[in-house]
C-alpha cells in the first residue's frame, strides 16, 4: 500500500524517526518522480578555501602562509605539479584536484572564494556551532536551535505539493544529519550486510502485522529492495562505503540511486566527506590537505560522470559546503579555524551553468591578507547561505516566499 505524505505524517506522529531509521530508505509516497535533483556535500572540519583556491597574486598570502602557501602558476622554482592552476588574475586552483579544474573548464562548477556562513566578526569558530548554523539555514547556534528543522527537510515541506519522494543522507553513517531533521521524514542509506537481516524483516512484518505502522515499516523494506536492485550490477565496493578514504563509492551510489527511474528515487541526497580539521602536517599546502582536496575532487568526478551516464546531471544542483574556513596566517605547523572558505556549485543545469573558464565570481573586492584582522581574517565576500539560495531557488523554481522559508536571505554587514 502506498499512502501520501500527510497521511503518515497524521497517523504515525513521534514514530517517524524510528521507522525511517529502520527501513533505510525512506517510505515510498504516492506521486511521480521528481526531475530536479539536489545533492547537497557537507566537508565538516573547516575546509580552507584559501588553499582550495589560492589568491595567486597577493604578497601578503605568500608572506604569511610561507611554506603552506600553493605556488603560482608561473612559479618556475616549484615543480609544474604542485604550481596553482590558473582561474583568474586573482585566484587560482589546487593542483591536486583535476576533476574539479575539468568541471570549471567545462562550466559546469562556478567557485565563490571567501565567503562564509556567518556574518563577519560573529564566526564562534566552534565546529558544533556553526555546523548547526549552516545545516539549520536560519543564522543560529544557540541551545534553542537544536530544534531547528533542517534547511533541506524545509524544501522537502516545500517541494511537497510536486509529491516529491523525499531524501535520503548517504554519508556511511546510520546518524541522520542535522540538514535534514523535521516533520517531513527522511532517512540513511546503509548498504547490503549493515541492515537488518532478511529473518529480521520477515520477522518485524509479522509483528506489526496490518497496522498503520506495519505497513510503513513493509512500504520502507520494499523500498529499500528496489533501490538494492537498483545497485546491482553498477560495480560498486560497497566495502570502502564507510571508509573514511571512501567519499568516491558514496558519491557513486548517490548519483544512482537519484538517477534510478522509478518512483522509490530520491529527490535529494546528502554526502558528507569528513577530514577537514587539520591543525599541522600541512607541508606547503601538499601533505595531509592535498590529499584530502584530491579526494574530493575523486568523489565530484564519480558523482557527476555517474549522473551523466543516467542522462540526469542536467537536472541536478550539488553544492558543496564547510562549516568555516581558514584563517590568513600559519600557526607553526598549520593553521587554525577562521573564515575564509570557498563556495562550490556545480550543475548541468543549462540554466545555472557558468561560461566555461569563467565561474570564479568574487563579490565585491577582495580584500588581501594585508587586511587581516586581530582575529587573523580578512572581511568576507559575502555569506554563503545568500549564495546558495539562489541557486536552489532557481533549480527548483521556488516562489519568493518559498525560498524565503527555506533558506532566509542574511544579512551580508
Amino acid at each position: 500500500m502506498i499512502i501520501n505524505r500527510r497521511e503518515f505524517i497524521k497517523s504515525t506522529g513521534a514514530c517517524m524517526g524510528a521507522a525511517a531509521a529502520l527501513s533505510a530508505p525512506k517510505v515510498s509516497f504516492a506521486g511521480p518522480v521528481m526531475a530536479k535533483k539536489l545533492i547537497y556535500i557537507t566537508c565538516p572540519g573547516g575546509l580552507d578555501g584559501f588553499t582550495l583556491t589560492p589568491p595567486i597574486n597577493d604578497p601578503a598570502y605568500y608572506s604569511l602562509r610561507s611554506q603552506f602557501a600553493v605556488p603560482r602558476p608561473d612559479d618556475n622554482s616549484a615543480p609544474v605539479d604542485r604550481r596553482a592552476l590558473y582561474l583568474s588574475d586573482t585566484f587560482g586552483l589546487h593542483p591536486r584536484v583535476p576533476e574539479m579544474y575539468g568541471m570549471f573548464q567545462r562550466g559546469e562548477m562556478t567557485l565563490f572564494p571567501n565567503v562564509n556562513w556567518a556574518r563577519y566578526g560573529y564566526n564562534t569558530g566552534s565546529h558544533f556551532n556553526e555546523i548547526r548554523r549552516a545545516e539549520n539555514g536560519m543564522d543560529r547556534w544557540d541551545n534553542g536551535s537544536t530544534s531547528l528543522a533542517g534547511w533541506v527537510n524545509r524544501l522537502l515541506t516545500v517541494l511537497e505539493g510536486e509529491n516529491n519522494p523525499g531524501a535520503i543522507a548517504v554519508t556511511g553513517n546510520p546518524v541522520l544529519p542535522d540538514v535534514l531533521h523535521g516533520p517531513e521524514v527522511t532517512a540513511v542509506y546503509m548498504p547490503p550486510g549493515q541492515t537488518t537481516s532478511q529473518q529480521t524483516d520477515m520477522r518485524l512484518r509479522q509483528v506489526m502485522g496490518g497496522r498503520t505502522l506495519g505497513r510503513v515499516y513493509s512500504t520502507g523494506f520494499d523500498r529499500r529492495d528496489a533501490m538494492n536492485r537498483a545497485l546491482n550490477g553498477a560495480n560498486v565496493n560497497f566495502n570502502m562505503f564507510s571508509n573514511f578514504w571512501g567519499a568516491h563509492v558514496q558519491a557513486q551510489i548517490a548519483g544512482i540511486l537519484l538517477a534510478s527511474d522509478q518512483q522509490y528515487a530520491p529527490s535529494i541526497s546528502i554526502l558528507n566527506i569528513e577530514g577537514w580539521d587539520w591543525h599541522t602536517y600541512e607541508n606547503n599546502g601538499w601533505g595531509y590537505p592535498a590529499a584530502r582536496l584530491a579526494h574530493l575532487s575523486l568523489a565530484l568526478g564519480t558523482l557527476v560522470q555517474t549522473l551523466k551516464d543516467r542522462n540526469m546531471f542536467q537536472n541536478t544542483l550539488i553544492v558543496v559546503a564547510s562549516e568555516f574556513g581558514r584563517p590568513c596566517a600559519h600557526n607553526g605547523v598549520g593553521t587554525d579555524h577562521g573564515h575564509g572558505q570557498t563556495g562550490i556549485i556545480i550543475t548541468g543545469n543549462p540554466l545555472l551553468m557558468a561560461q566555461p573558464g569563467q565561474g570564479i565570481v568574487l563579490n565585491g573586492n577582495y580584500p588581501g591578507f594585508a587586511s587581516r584582522d586581530q582575529w587573523n581574517c580578512i572581511r568576507d565576500n559575502g555569506r554563503y547561505q545568500n549564495i546558495i539560495r539562489q541557486y536552489v531557488a532557481a533549480h527548483f523554481n521556488l516562489t519568493q516566499a518559498e525560498i524565503d522559508f527555506v533558506l532566509p536571505s542574511l544579512n551580508q554587514a
